[in-house]
């Protein structure tokens, strides 16, 4: 679990990325993360459109989170089972996963269903 502290002087625990291509974290499979009341401000897509926030893989719970990243980027890539509860604040969202909202949790922007390609 990461849990985020508030303080005064910083806010809302925030980790960060800069750089192109990358997520600012990782969830592989078979590892299960709770987040709560942290943000994860992305990294910008590369032209490929990888890179971003959180790439999940695994099993993810978020509580009061906050995903974020440039506009044009994704802040949440989900190819594994993702809950997303409380006061969550969620950007631009790749789905290809399973994903659960309760609460107050919101999504805006861009959100991509996963759509297989034929050959």
């Amino acid at each position: 679990m990461i849990a985020g502290i508030r303080t005064t002087a910083w806010g809302r625990a925030r980790l960060e990325g800069n750089r192109v291509g990358a997520y600012v974290l990782t969830v592989e499979p078979g590892v299960t993360l709770t987040l709560e009341s942290t943000t994860i401000w992305g990294n910008r897509a590369d032209r490929n459109g990888d890179g971003g926030g959180l790439l999940n893989r695994g099993t993810t719970t978020l509580k009061s989170a906050r995903v974020r990243g440039p506009s044009y980027g994704t802040a949440l890539s989900n190819e594994g089972s993702i809950t997303v509860r409380g006061a969550s604040d969620i950007g631009n969202v790749d789905n290809r996963g399973q994903m659960t909202l309760r609460g107050k949790s919101r999504m805006d922007g861009r959100r991509k269903a996963y759509e297989p390609r034929s050959a």
